[in-house]
């Protein structure tokens, strides 16, 4: 199962040319190329032992002789063996093939620390196990191409939500299992996904696609069944009517006012003046307390408010005026009894009492003793 084209990409440094570049390789990156030898039993043709960078011979450098693309290809077929573990001290490779070179084991997670690369084509080979979740690392990659191969387990799911910049991924000719992971769905840069021969497949359609992929997408043209059941991305609000413009809006003139204006206008008239409110009927004078000793006259009150009816006759109520606090009410006062007026009898009917037995006493009782004898 193919997608999209291949393109046909080729680093810089990397071509055919014969010329050679008088910029020396630096040593620490010399002895990484000398232990590749030493592990793959031969000396590589492609590399002149003159320790000079060259287009031709697969490498090239930058000013400081840092190796930053390398190719590695055998002239005659054979094996080289496994992928040494020192090229990732190569830590300013971004270009790095190792493509048709007979090799053999697992893929190294150590290619995971070199995070500059570009480009990683390991296809061709015989390499096995799985897929290093290390490589999710390399955010800068755009083409990764695995196929022919003998890989197997499924896709890391962090390489899909990682690599967001990749626009190939070729897995085909492998032994993979369990579906492409939806999470590639998101990946809009993807021109390119070929799972031809590689034991996987499309995931199942499902309804809880976020965010839908877009149909134009690589994954969405190998899994068409599976972009079809997602959700149409929700259609964008509509704009609110927004007011013409205002050479082309009439201004409203005084003859033809707006439905509200004019439901206002009766409001605005002046209101006619209100009837003038009767005034509040005379208070009935208390009656004349009787008189008391000036030991028991009750001590004077100040003069209770009287309240306005103009509160009561108004259309709109008015709040009441604000003040202190009001205690609650005496019950004897509510029944129109004040208590004022209950001490001022009690000490009448008491100094009437007083009065009539002092009275008594000095005109009755005196009269009622025997006389007294010389």
């Amino acid at each position: 199962m193919l997608a999209g084209a291949m393109p046909s990409r080729l680093p810089a440094g990397t071509g055919g040319g014969s010329g050679v570049n008088a910029q020396a390789i630096a040593p620490s990156q010399e002895r990484v190329l000398a232990e590749c030898e030493r592990q793959w039993g031969t000396t590589l043709e492609g590399w002149r032992r003159e320790d000079e960078c060259a287009e031709a011979h697969g490498l090239t450098c930058d000013r400081d002789g840092m190796i930053t693309s390398l190719r590695v290809a055998l002239q005659h077929g054979g094996s080289l063996g496994s992928i040494p573990v020192t090229i990732g001290n190569l830590t300013q490779l971004t270009y790095l093939s190792l493509t048709s070179n007979g090799l053999t084991g697992a893929i190294p997670p150590v290619l995971g620390s070199l995070t500059l690369l570009d480009t990683l084509d390991l296809s061709h080979n015989n390499l096995s196990g799985r897929i290093p979740a290390s490589l999710q690392h390399l955010d800068r990659l755009r083409t990764l191409n695995l196929s022919r191969n003998h890989l197997s387990g499924a896709i890391p799911l962090a390489l899909s939500e990682r690599l967001t910049d990749l626009t190939l991924l070729d897995l085909s000719f492998n032994r993979l299992s369990g579906f492409i992971p939806p999470s590639l769905a998101s990946l809009t840069r993807l021109k390119l996904l070929n799972i031809s021969g590689s034991g996987i497949s499309c995931p199942l359609p499902s309804s809880s696609c976020q965010p839908p992929p877009p149909p134009s997408s690589a994954f969405c043209r190998l899994c068409p069944a599976f972009c079809s059941s997602c959700p149409p991305p929700p259609a964008p609000s509509p704009l609110p009517n927004l007011p013409p413009s205002p050479a082309a809006a009439p201004e409203p003139s005084s003859k033809q006012q707006p439905p509200q204006q004019q439901q206002q206008a009766p409001a605005s008239a002046p209101a006619p003046a209100p009837a003038p409110a009767p005034a509040p009927a005379p208070a009935p004078a208390p009656a004349p307390a009787p008189a008391v000793p000036p030991l028991l006259a009750p001590q004077p009150q100040p003069p209770e408010p009287v309240t306005s009816s103009l509160h009561s006759q108004s259309a709109y109520p008015l709040p009441p005026p604000p003040g202190p606090p009001v205690a609650p009410e005496d019950p004897l006062r509510t029944s129109g009894v004040s208590t004022t007026a209950i001490l001022a009898i009690v000490g009448a009917a008491a100094a009437a009492m007083l009065l009539a037995a002092v009275v008594w006493w000095r005109c009755g009782g005196q009269k009622q003793q025997p006389a007294r004898t010389n």
